[in-house]
């Protein structure tokens, strides 16, 4: 992915490297509402993912349906599919509506700027590591030699 703010990638890569406690309050500055009520896009994408990992899946869900709802694919196919890859990382690690998640993520690896191999890297899909049906989407995906 690549749409997430300095801030949310620190916290993220504190998760990824077992550091919970400094990335706490990095996701609660992320998931602050002062700015939510005129978030959109990457924003309301990034609050979704922070609300996820402070453990508030439904609000985390909201957030993300806000987000693809201010940038859809259809007018924005670049960023949009950013945000729509956001809404299905917060839909699988959630378990919220993970199906759709899952066959959100196979329509979406492989399009425009989600690369599967960048994918693969992004700090984002390293927390779902061991996921193995996300994983395995990624790596179906892969060109083939």
């Amino acid at each position: 992915m690549g749409g997430e703010s300095v801030t949310l990638r620190l916290a993220m890569a504190y998760l990824v490297s077992g550091n919970p406690d400094r990335a706490r309050p990095l996701l609660l500055e992320v998931a602050a509402p002062a700015g939510a009520q005129d978030a959109e896009g990457y924003d309301l994408s990034d609050i979704a993912m922070a609300l996820e990992l402070l453990g508030q899946s439904d609000a985390a869900m909201q957030a993300a349906d806000a987000a693809v709802r201010s940038r859809p694919i259809e007018r924005d196919a670049i960023n949009g599919a950013q945000v729509a890859m956001a809404r299905a990382w917060v839909r699988i690690h959630s378990g919220i509506q993970a199906d759709e998640g899952y066959a959100e993520l196979a329509r979406l690896v492989g399009t425009i700027d989600l690369q599967p191999r960048w994918v693969a890297a992004s700090l984002p899909w390293m927390l779902l590591r061991d996921d193995v049906r996300a994983q395995k989407i990624i790596r179906d995906k892969f060109p083939k030699p």
